[in-house]
């Protein structure tokens, strides 16, 4: 039997501040996952232009991030 973990996270909305602790927080869960397949996803609204650095980078500072976690898939969102 095969057994699959997802993690999801939604509503980042550019709050950098709290990177680190979630950056942590996928980190560990893949750690102790015992799933065959763990897959990370973002169900929306990992950025919004309100952050300084979202807006100097087009957003590319926040998909910088989301790459070194390694998600799996993400969706645009309203934002």
């Amino acid at each position: 039997m095969e057994t699959i973990k997802i993690v999801h996270t939604n509503d980042l909305h550019s709050h950098f501040e709290n990177y680190p602790k979630l950056a942590r927080f996928i980190k560990k869960s893949r750690k102790q996952s015992d799933a065959d397949n763990f897959y990370l996803f973002d169900i929306g609204d990992a950025m919004d232009r309100a952050h300084p650095l979202t807006e100097a980078t087009n957003g590319q500072a926040n998909i910088t991030w989301m790459n070194q976690q390694k998600y799996d898939a993400a969706t645009i969102g309203n934002n």
